[in-house]
């Protein structure tokens, strides 16, 4: 009889212990807005902005959205804000993907008929008090109207990894308005 309790006890532990697929808390990172530099291979740096949302959303803005940016991307493509979802892993590491769209020109092959979807990646490591952090993004794009989530749907361009480095922004009020 005391060799089934022993039995179930350690079985019960050994589920608790491996059944908790949990992310660890994201929490401190929530309603904080981030600056990036993100650089690929040769180009020149370009930046953005993250705003990481309650509960694992996030939305980005970047200072060469509007196209004109093939020093920084190798190729000139207009982009829209891009919206996502991130989630904590172990270690201080964090996994962002986002989606958006590249805008229709007749300056890249593959964008002059409807654009593209973009989805972009990042995996970054923040410093233990969450003010910093550096990392990797990539980004692929996919014939518009298609579901870049679908494991057969193959994208039509693929960036290099590129290098990512960021830290919280302060808030400050500039102006007295009251």
């Amino acid at each position: 009889m005391i060799q089934k309790r022993i039995i179930i006890i350690l079985l019960t532990l050994i589920s608790i212990v491996n059944g908790n697929n949990q992310y660890p808390s994201c929490r401190q990172y929530e309603n904080k807005i981030y600056q990036l530099k993100f650089t690929f291979s040769d180009y020149e740096p370009a930046y953005s902005t993250l705003r990481l949302n309650s509960f694992g959303g996030f939305d980005e803005l970047s200072n060469i959205a509007n196209g004109n940016n093939k020093a920084e991307l190798g190729e000139s493509f207009a982009f829209s804000t891009r919206v996502g979802y991130y989630k904590c892993l172990r270690g201080n590491h964090m996994r962002l993907t986002s989606i958006g769209y590249l805008y229709k020109t007749e300056d890249v092959k593959f964008l002059k008929v409807n654009g593209a979807t973009v989805v972009v990646d990042y995996y970054l490591r923040f410093t233990n008090s969450g003010k910093k952090f550096t990392g990797s993004v990539k980004y692929v794009a996919f014939e518009s109207g298609t579901d870049p989530f679908k494991t057969n749907d193959e994208p039509i361009y693929e960036s290099k990894v590129g290098k990512v480095e960021g830290e919280l922004l302060k808030f400050r009020s500039y102006s007295n308005l009251s």
